[in-house]
């Protein structure tokens, strides 16, 4: 829903500004995954988010923030 992606958006806005690590459950190419960082860049133009590591998720594929 429209929330849920304002509440998400927020929490990594949240855990950019402060530097926390975060944990994130995404989808892609058919399989859910579980990864956590920083968040190194929030890429608000192509709707994604880089970790450090150098992953890339992009909103749409982010299914919670754990």
């Amino acid at each position: 829903s429209e929330d849920q992606k304002m509440e998400l958006q927020e929490r990594i806005l949240e855990a950019h500004n402060n530097q926390e690590i975060i944990k994130i459950k995404y989808f892609r190419g058919g399989k859910l995954y579980t990864t956590e960082g920083k968040v190194e860049k929030i890429d608000v133009n192509a709707h994604k988010i880089v970790l450090n590591g150098g992953l890339s998720v992009f909103f749409s594929q982010i299914i919670e923030i754990l």
